[in-house]
């Protein structure tokens, strides 16, 4: 698919994508990764956590929570992304990478991917 970066493996605290390894969160927006992705508090999303996300014109955004869903959304966060309208889904990395490889919109779809607990 246009746009769309190719998810090699994923396993705990590691992933490869278009045949490259990363060994820290990141978020895969369709044009580039944004390698080393660090939120304010580890396990809690916070909205300056997405500001390079929220700052572009995007459709969708998957967020993954981890390999054991230990990190938490705020309901800022819900509350922000609900009010632009924008489609979300929050689930386990292992889900959220699923769920990437099946969008039918990759040139609108984000993806932040929380790779250990």
């Amino acid at each position: 698919m246009e746009n769309m970066h190719r998810i090699d493996s994923f396993g705990f605290g590691e992933i490869s994508i278009n045949g490259r390894w990363y060994r820290r969160d990141l978020i895969l927006f369709p044009d580039h990764i944004q390698s080393d992705w660090r939120r304010t508090d580890g396990h809690l999303l916070q909205l300056e956590d997405l500001e390079t996300v929220l700052v572009r014109p995007v459709g969708k955004i998957i967020i993954g929570t981890g390999v054991y869903g230990r990190m938490k959304v705020a309901p800022r966060v819900i509350r922000r992304l609900q009010e632009d309208k924008l489609s979300f889904e929050i689930l386990t990395t292992d889900r959220a990478i699923e769920s990437y490889r099946k969008t039918d919109s990759p040139a609108g779809t984000v993806c932040a991917l929380h790779l250990t607990c």
